[in-house]
């Protein structure tokens, strides 16, 4: 497996990856630094330690982050923009846009609207500077994951994230 992405602590996102991790070579770890105090969060780090013994990179995920998965394809993280280690793990999850060629996917974790708005101010101050973090890239984006947490809007985007993945 080319990247595992440990979006947050909370068990519903890590407690699967501790079997993938076991059973697969994994090139790359992306974690924040935001960290948990479960069983299971103790169980996944214990496993990304023996992983980076065995050659796994782990990579302190944060805005402008690429991993270049190799024949054009790359994994982008969006967020959080700074170390995270004591804020709520909604607020620390990592996101990310995977992109191959003209299509891409974001996976939005459980970013609270607050990061989407965040984000999306960053995106609108770098346009009106004539700053293009996608510079080199025709399309930004057409294919979402869902957040599974929000009742109702399992489906959509948000408005931040929407305007930014177009």
């Amino acid at each position: 497996i080319d990247a595992v992405v440990a979006t947050h602590p909370d068990s519903d996102h890590v407690d699967g990856l501790i079997d993938v991790m076991k059973r697969y070579d994994i090139a790359y770890v992306l974690q924040s630094s935001v960290r948990g105090s479960t069983p299971i969060y103790d169980a996944l780090e214990s496993v990304i330690g023996e992983d980076e013994k065995k050659g796994t990179k782990l990579i302190d995920a944060k805005r402008g982050v690429v991993v270049d998965l190799g024949n054009g394809a790359y994994l982008e993280v969006l967020s959080p923009d700074r170390e995270v280690p004591r804020v709520d793990t909604n607020v620390g999850c990592v996101v990310t846009r995977l992109v191959y060629g003209a299509t891409s996917f974001l996976f939005p974790c459980d970013a609270p609207r607050a990061v989407e708005r965040e984000r999306h101010r960053d995106e609108q101050q770098h346009e009106r500077e004539g700053e293009d973090d996608d510079q080199d890239r025709d399309h930004v984006g057409d294919r979402r994951e869902g957040v599974h947490h929000r009742k109702g809007q399992a489906s959509r985007a948000h408005a931040g994230f929407s305007t930014i993945f177009r």
